[in-house]
């Protein structure tokens, strides 16, 4: 008998008022070895660690991967790609990047060791430290120091130049001097965290 034809005989012993089990009985009797095989259900998706590590590495890789794309990679359901990140990894969200909910103490510390050396730069000297660095979504580009080697230098000038007029085409669109220097404070009195508690 084919599965539909299954689903009719269950269909009207059910109507008959018989118990899922008495319907199993009356199947084997009638149709023994072609009958359906009693299943506990629909099977449950398991959050197993395979599956997290998987999630967490591919989140490692590109910070801006979106949903859509862990389910394809991973083959699990897209709630179950969201328990992982924000429960099991404690992920979420921010400016189009997966970030842990929580820093940890090793990240607060960074950021604020970070802003200090920053400020303390700034302070010395200003002009020197805008034409140093440029801001990108709290990537900070260094430009290259000078080198013994001819080629290396000419490269090195090449791409300090380039970071010069980078930083000259970007200066309305720039932090001012202020904002810079006050989001370096509120790292530090905040100690490290995102915002104020």
């Amino acid at each position: 008998m084919e599965k539909n034809e299954f689903l009719s005989v269950i269909k009207h012993l059910h109507m008959k008022g018989l118990t899922l089990k008495e319907i199993k009985v009356e199947l084997d009797n009638v149709h023994s070895t072609s009958a359906l095989v009693l299943r506990s259900g629909r099977s449950i998706e398991v959050t197993t660690p395979e599956i997290i590590d998987k999630v967490h590495d591919i989140v490692l890789t590109d910070r801006r991967v979106k949903v859509r794309e862990l389910v394809e990679a991973t083959g699990i359901s897209h709630g179950t790609v969201i328990s992982i990140l924000h429960e099991q990894l404690g992920m979420k969200k921010l400016s189009a990047k997966w970030v842990p909910r929580l820093l940890t103490v090793d990240h607060k510390r960074d950021r604020v060791t970070i802003s200090k050396q920053c400020l303390e730069m700034f302070q010395r000297n200003p002009d020197e430290f805008l034409r140093r660095f440029i801001t990108v979504d709290e990537i900070w580009i260094h430009s290259s120091e000078k080198s013994e080697d001819r080629e290396v230098d000419r490269v090195d000038d090449y791409y300090a130049a380039l970071l010069d007029r980078f930083n000259n085409i970007l200066k309305k669109k720039r932090f001012s001097n202020k904002k810079l220097k006050n989001r370096w404070i509120k790292y530090i009195e905040l100690k490290g965290n995102y915002v104020e508690k």
